[in-house]
């Protein structure tokens, strides 16, 4: 145990997210070490973790992908495009799989097993195309600003924003369209649940969003005026935009590449989140009948363990560790290796470890006064902070507040609708909270990595999304 305490602090994480994920994801980790047919160059991610609710990468492997990825950018500019249509396709070849009608209840333990690794190696196989975009997202981000500023000087922002900004519609602006059409038909809120709940499951623990959410949202709606036809009116002037911009760099078809690219980059961005975890609203049935055969009286704590030993379990003719559940749930930490060997502590050893990795994080108190970030959207403003690091913290949040947060995702959306400002940890162009400000037109300010330990609930604060600094008026 000290000689893995000792490791963790040595090592230069680099802190991709924070929120709760389960055991059962672990499928995106040891996904993401594995080399994918067809690419020509080492994409296996090593020294990648969950601790609790934090997913890590060792930086200097971080660095070796980006240099590697750049360097085949360099010779083949479409090498990310078609890796994401590949990543399309894939899916949309599982998705017929997922959805076709099974009798699972009158499957033998050995089919059922095997229904099981088939879904867990279509995840693991998804697993390049949740990391390789990632690492590259300063190169893109820098190769555009550096072009732009050169070509169109004090516009390069606006430039920059119509490049970053989805011409596709996310699954955000794609679900609030639908749920609008349902304005007058309130009765058909069933399908719609059953289409766009699963953005509650961003940690994989099966959850939904039910009719009742929807319902609200549609009063919410209904309350500030939404109309379908001027979101559509909007991303169609943007989707003008964007083409004349493409014009615009016509004469330099590097660029070109790159802007079409990092637009994309953005919205898939989004989209592996559905890849993941939305996968699951396919597979209750069978999820549910596992759980039975294993002895679980909750079918949702099958997320608790691993896939192989659910897979064992029900080869095996066993009942899950019920102990080992109740372990996790208190607290685990996940890591692999340079040799995709995986480690795993839970409980109290989890702890343990879990207090190692935040004691190299720590920043004393009264220590900043001042954050400096990257700019995501435009704007001043200042406010009363509200610090969010969990689903269940939500509902903190109040109208004209500032949310503070390492990262946010599909299902903070709601509560984005209430702020005036937002600052977060996760940096880069492709994360959720650039591209969500951008689509709700939010101050933003985001890659100020320290926020959430710098910044308390009541905290007065002046967030500068015009040069991406955050400063602390008033301690509360």
């Amino acid at each position: 145990m000290t000689d893995i305490k000792e490791q963790i602090k040595k090592i230069n994480w680099h802190v991709f997210h924070k929120r709760s994920r389960s055991p059962f994801l672990q499928l995106f980790l040891l996904g993401a070490g594995i080399q994918k047919e067809g690419i020509p160059f080492d994409n296996r991610v090593k020294h990648l973790g969950i601790f609790l609710d934090i997913v890590i990468v060792d930086e200097s492997e971080k660095s070796r992908l980006r240099d590697v990825v750049i360097k085949h950018l360099q010779k083949e500019p479409e090498f990310l495009l078609k890796l994401m249509e590949r990543a399309y396709r894939e899916h949309a070849e599982a998705i017929k799989l997922w959805t076709a009608t099974k009798d699972y209840d009158k499957m033998s333990n050995e089919q059922l097993a095997q229904e099981l690794k088939n879904y867990a190696d279509t995840l693991l196989s998804f697993g390049i195309y949740a990391t390789l975009p990632l690492f590259v997202e300063e190169y893109l981000e820098q190769t555009l600003l550096t072009a732009f500023t050169k070509r169109y000087g004090n516009e390069a922002q606006a430039k920059f924003n119509t490049a970053v900004t989805p011409v596709k519609d996310a699954t955000v602006i794609e679900e609030e369209l639908a749920l609008l059409e349902l304005m007058d038909t309130p009765d058909k809120l069933a399908e719609h649940a059953k289409n766009y709940g699963w953005m509650a499951n961003v940690g994989y623990f099966e959850d939904y969003f039910d009719i009742e959410h929807y319902r609200s949202r549609l009063e919410e709606l209904k309350k500030k005026g939404t109309k379908r036809e001027d979101i559509i009116a909007q991303r169609e002037k943007h989707r003008k935009d964007f083409k004349e911009l493409l014009k615009e760099l016509a004469d330099d078809p590097y660029l070109v590449t790159m802007t079409k690219t990092t637009n994309e980059a953005v919205f898939f961005r989004s989209y592996r989140t559905e890849m993941y975890y939305g996968s699951p609203r396919y597979l209750t049935g069978l999820f549910k009948e596992i759980a039975k055969r294993i002895g679980l009286d909750n079918y949702k704590d099958f997320v608790w363990l691993f896939w192989k030993e659910i897979h064992d379990a029900l080869l095996a003719g066993k009942k899950a560790d019920t102990k080992r559940i109740a372990d996790r749930k208190q607290c685990y930490c996940f890591l692999t290796d340079n040799d995709n060997k995986y480690y795993l502590w839970e409980g109290k050893e989890a702890q343990e470890i879990h207090k190692a990795f935040d004691a190299s994080q720590e920043i004393k108190p009264g220590q900043v006064s001042e954050i400096k970030g990257q700019p995501a959207f435009p704007g001043k403003m200042q406010g009363k902070a509200v610090v969010v690091t969990s689903a269940d913290q939500m509902n903190k949040v109040q109208e004209g507040d500032i949310l503070i947060a390492h990262a946010t995702n599909v299902n903070y959306v709601p509560i984005l609708k209430k702020v005036i400002a937002m600052v977060t940890e996760e940096g880069g162009i492709l994360s959720h909270a650039s591209i969500i400000s951008r689509e709700m037109r939010i101050p933003c300010v985001i890659g100020t990595k320290i926020a959430t330990k710098v910044v308390k609930d009541g905290d007065q604060v002046e967030v500068d999304a015009e040069n991406g600094i955050v400063k602390l008026i008033k301690n509360s």
